[in-house]
């Protein structure tokens, strides 16, 4: 499905958010300024919009990797890469678990937009990337969420279900794909759950910023210096 909608992935996520998807972007590289992120994993990076986000805020990490399962969403990765003048300092990774491709502590930070609620079992996932963070490192998310309020959460309901699809169906001819990624949001645990999911995984100092009235979140861990009690902020 991925491979079908990689052509017109970039201008549907700038339609479907108002063009609001970049500022959200913005917000994770930010949590990275004070992170010392020289080696950063962009896991489930799609066409790398938010690895790019981290050079575009002048974060410039010697190691810097996008990670995705779809060989078509990569193509448009390097190729963006190219033309921005950072084909050399982004290393592209086709695979689907963290834990499957890396070994060890390798990374300060790893960042995940919009992509772990396409993955059958999230608490695996976060594992495998607490596995691969250094002691002190940062994992930031931004997923999207649901509005709060019963009037917004309506309209946003109608939106994903209804009107998302068709603006896929009119621009990409996909209007199934953007049904199924609708699904996936509603699906998707709340702030506060997957909070909880990320302290069980063994993060600390866990946070959950919501954006756009709830529209989407930015959640943010760290993984230990020493075996602590984990935590919420």
């Amino acid at each position: 499905m991925f491979d079908r909608i990689a052509p017109t992935y970039d201008c549907l996520n700038r339609v479907i958010s108002f063009g609001r998807d970049k500022s959200w972007r913005r917000k994770v590289a930010a949590r990275l300024r004070s992170a010392g992120a020289d080696a950063v994993l962009d896991a489930g990076t799609g066409t790398g919009d938010q690895i790019f986000a981290l050079f575009d805020e002048g974060i410039s990490p010697r190691l810097a990797i996008g990670m995705d399962p779809s060989w078509a969403m990569l193509s448009r990765a390097r190729g963006r890469a190219r033309v921005a003048g950072l084909g050399s300092r982004i290393d592209w990774v086709r695979g689907e678990r963290v834990g499957a491709v890396f070994r060890g502590e390798t990374f300060d930070a790893v960042t995940m937009a919009f992509s772990i609620r396409n993955m059958p079992d999230i608490e695996p996932v976060l594992g495998d990337v607490l596995q691969v963070l250094k002691p002190g490192g940062r994992l930031v998310i931004l997923e999207a969420g649901r509005p709060g309020g019963t009037f917004a959460r309506v309209c946003h309901l109608i939106y994903m279900r209804y009107v998302m699809p068709a603006l896929a169906g009119l621009l990409a001819h996909e209007p199934g794909a953007y049904r199924y990624l609708a699904g996936s949001v509603e699906r998707f645990p709340s702030p506060e759950k997957f909070s909880a999911l990320m302290v069980s995984a063994g993060f600390v100092r866990v946070s959950a910023e919501p954006v756009a009235f709830g529209a989407a979140v930015v959640f943010s861990g760290r993984k230990p210096m020493t075996p602590a009690r984990a935590g919420i902020d």
